[in-house]
C-alpha cells in the first residue's frame, strides 16, 4: 500500500480466509521508503483485528528494496479469520 505524503492517512487491504491446520507461517514482502521520523508512521499486520506485527515506517527502516517478512499465525491454524495489512501516518 501506498501513503503518498498526506497526513492522517489510512489505508488498508484485507480478505477472509480459512486457515489450514497445524503449524502455520504467513509470508508477505514488503518495501519501506520514508523520509519521516520514526514513531509516527506505522503498518500493521492483523487478525481479527489483533496485532501481529508492527512495523515502524521511518527513514531508519528503509529497506532499500523488497524484504520477506514471516509472521507465526498457528495459534489461529484450522480457523477461519479476516487477514489485514493496515498503514497509517
Amino acid at each position: 500500500m501506498w501513503l503518498g505524503g498526506d497526513d492522517d492517512e489510512t489505508a488498508y487491504i484485507s480478505q477472509t480466509l480459512t486457515l489450514p491446520g497445524g503449524a502455520t507461517t504467513l509470508r508477505f514482502w514488503h518495501w519501506i521508503e520514508s523520509e519521516d521520523l520514526c514513531g509516527y508512521d506505522f503498518a500493521w499486520v492483523r487478525i481479527n483485528n489483533i496485532s501481529l506485527l508492527t512495523i515502524d515506517l521511518c527513514s531508519d527502516n528503509n529497506t532499500t528494496g523488497w524484504v520477506a517478512r514471516t509472521v507465526n499465525i498457528s495459534a489461529y491454524a484450522g480457523q477461519t479469520v479476516s487477514l489485514q495489512f493496515r498503514v497509517e501516518n
